[in-house]
């Protein structure tokens, strides 16, 4: 068995090092009571362990417990400290070569964007972005491109010479 010197919590799982209410290293039963005189419980030694018990421990985002700073999981619920899977700070700023690429080839834009949409999110963006305005105007020049044609080709006809054609003689007579 276990004892927590402060506030005199005792706790039956050898497992556990600190006091799982005030963040004290626990002592063996049979060493509590060696030459330990607890502090006296007033206002300002309860500020003060409160105080250095926040600024010490982690505090569970799931039971509420404090836990050790390097803790990797809690020691009273056992839910793992999100902090372990922070990535490292990586640079996130797109490429202007890439982005007149996926302009040109709007697959190549979205390719980059599917690729580095959870590594570099503020580059895939940047990609996306470009080859989708790149896509847009290839569409409307396209669009305007056959429209182009086909009043060109109207404006061709109407101006052509009129040709007839007199069936008994096989001959073709423009005016």
């Amino acid at each position: 068995m276990k004892k927590c010197p402060v506030c005199n919590a005792v706790y039956n799982d050898d497992m556990l090092l600190k006091c799982t209410n005030c963040g004290n290293d626990l002592i063996e039963e049979q060493q509590a009571y060696q030459g330990y005189t607890p502090p006296q419980n007033n206002y300002n030694n309860y500020q003060n362990v409160h105080n250095a018990y926040n600024s010490q421990f982690k505090i569970c985002p799931n039971c509420g417990n404090h836990c050790d700073p390097r803790a990797v999981i809690c020691v009273k619920c056992g839910v793992q400290f999100a902090d372990m899977y922070k990535a490292p700070a990586v640079d996130d700023k797109p490429s202007g070569l890439l982005k007149v690429l996926c302009f040109f080839v709007p697959v190549l834009g979205l390719i980059l964007y599917l690729v580095n949409m959870n590594s570099k999110p503020v580059s895939a963006k940047a990609y996306g972005k470009s080859a989708l305005i790149g896509f847009i105007i290839g569409i409307v020049l396209y669009v305007g491109i056959i429209v182009l044609g086909i009043l060109f080709s109207l404006i061709g006809l109407s101006s052509a010479p009129n040709i007839q054609v007199y069936p008994e003689t096989d001959f073709f007579y423009s005016f």
